[in-house]
This record gives structure tokens, sequence and C-alpha cells, in this order.
């Protein structure tokens, strides 16, 4: 294992973490990934330096992820790559709050940023979300690498 090139490592490694989810749905696969790459980096210092160095195991960074996981990831990022997706439902403000103060924090790394609002009320045809949440919790955000915006 010694006499293996950095570079030949990093895409076994690369290719052992990366999980795809069970469901289909992507951010459940990041999850997947990022813990899975975590979990490599505990076997030595070597698999640690080389998997910190491999942005696509630690660039999707999603609501659902445990705060210090979202931490992680930003952390071990060097580049604006960032592709931060919310899918979390209006109904947990505290949640929203939480992830939003701790993306902030990176806001500078965002690349892509997605957010997929649920809810529909039929009987006056409106979308019941917390737009005005995400707006106060992101003012003045620090977007200067964000390429994409995806509201739906």
């Amino acid at each position: 294992m010694s006499s293996l090139p950095d570079e030949i490592l990093a895409d076994i490694l690369e290719r052992s973490s990366f999980l795809l989810p069970h469901d289909g749905w992507k951010q459940r696969g990041a999850t997947r990934t990022v813990k899975a790459a975590i979990k490599l980096s505990h076997t030595c210092r070597r698999f640690r330096w080389i998997l910190f160095g491999i942005p696509s195991l630690w660039n999707r960074i999603h609501d659902e992820m445990p705060p210090g996981m979202v931490s992680t990831c930003f952390e071990r990022l060097t580049t604006p790559i960032a592709d931060v997706s919310m899918r979390l439902e209006c109904q947990k403000p505290p949640l929203i709050a939480q992830f939003i103060g701790i993306a902030k924090q990176f806001s500078n790394y965002w690349e892509h940023f997605e957010h997929h609002q649920s809810g529909f009320d039929e009987r006056d045809g409106k979308s019941v979300g917390c737009s005005d949440e995400i707006a106060k919790a992101t003012y003045q955000l620090d977007a200067s690498s964000l390429s994409t915006l995806t509201i739906q």
C-alpha cells in the first residue's frame, strides 16, 4: 500500500467512499458518502490526508445532515464548490435556523444553492412556506461564488 501513488489511492478511496442512496434521493447519498469518508479517514494518517484533499466527498451539503457534519464538510473545502440544498419543511423553524446559521458562515464557498419548499394550501391556492424566514436568515449573505440559485 505504501508504494501506491497518492493519486491512485485517492481514486480508490473516493470510489470506496462514494455511496448512492438506497431510495434514489441524492441528499441521503451525500450523508452516507461523508460518513464513509470519515470512517476511512480514521484508518491512518495517509488516508486522512488524502481523503481531506478530495473535494467531491465534502461538497454536497444539505439540511438533513447533523450540524457537526455540515461544519465538517465546509471546513474540508478549500475552493468554493459547495452544493447546498434545503428540503426541510417550514414547520421546523429551529432546524432551518440552525442549518442556515452554520451554512451561512461558509457562504463564500457556495457554488449552488437549492431550496425545495413543500406545502400548498388548496383553499387559497398559495404556497405554504417559510420564504420570509429564509430571506431574513440569509440577508446580506456573502455568496460571491454562487453560480446557481434554485427555489422550487
